[in-house]
């Protein structure tokens, strides 16, 4: 698609495999860099006999990660550029999370950390909604509608799978028909089959039982990561980098 060597799936992007917007697409390709990174680092630390086939495999499939980034950048996905930010910097911590510790330990330290953890990604959110404004704010137009017209029909339990696909048309359509619309969000109008938020789609089909479900698996999952992380579990080592 990027050399016009294949059809596009929609005039609306150039290139976003075979889906109608790039974001999932990208999302796709990001999937697997947590445990690529991971790998990579393991196989250049490695000391074998074999030393040079463990340099090459790592330098090939970080090759490949890198690839992806490049590819990701191309397709301008901004959630997918933040879970390349949010999980390399989960993998390079827990490879190198000795020296943060040692940093950590000094008080003055810790502050200016802490303060870089908050400021930081408040930057990058900032940077990330003003890099297609148009874009952010026609995903804010769909989460508001989700909220107020899909997920208060049926709160508890939701509407079933599949239920956002369908009915978010219909449920913009009688937003903007009840008045509620203003004319600014009227230039954000478009059929979306996608809720750009995984979290909102599971409230809407499996409802607040099916999310508190979801977050709890979620936190589960983060909380096993974070001890491993901190107490270096080498057991769990794989698969809490690819739980990132």
């Amino acid at each position: 698609q990027i050399f016009g060597l294949a059809d596009r799936a929609t005039h609306l992007a150039a290139d976003s495999g075979y889906y109608n917007n790039p974001a999932p697409f990208a999302a796709i390709l990001i999937a697997g860099l947590p445990l690529a990174i991971h790998f990579s680092i393991q196989f250049l630390k490695t000391e074998t006999t074999e030393q040079w086939r463990l340099w090459l495999l790592g330098t090939w499939v970080l090759a490949l990660s890198f690839g992806g980034i490049l590819l990701v950048l191309k397709l301008d996905s901004r959630s997918a550029m933040l879970s390349i930010i949010m999980s390399s910097s989960f993998v390079l911590l827990y490879h190198f999370g000795a020296i943060f510790k040692r940093f950590f330990q000094n008080p003055r330290t810790r502050k200016a950390l802490l303060a870089a953890a908050i400021v930081i990604p408040f930057i990058i959110m900032i940077g990330l909604f003003y890099m297609r404004p148009a874009s952010a704010t026609g995903r804010l137009l769909i989460w508001k509608i989700t909220l107020t017209e899909l997920v208060s029909e049926l709160p508890i339990w939701g509407g079933g799978l599949d239920y956002f696909r369908q009915f978010y048309a219909q449920a913009q359509a009688d937003y903007f028909a009840s008045g509620k619309g203003t004319s600014a969000e009227m230039l954000n109008v478009a059929y979306s089959p996608y809720a750009f938020n995984e979290y909102l789609k599971i409230l809407v089909e499996q409802g607040i039982i099916g999310l508190i479900l979801f977050l709890l698996i979620i936190g589960i999952a983060l909380r096993s990561a974070a001890y491993s992380l901190w107490n270096k579990a080498g057991e769990n080592r794989n698969l809490l980098v690819g739980s990132t």
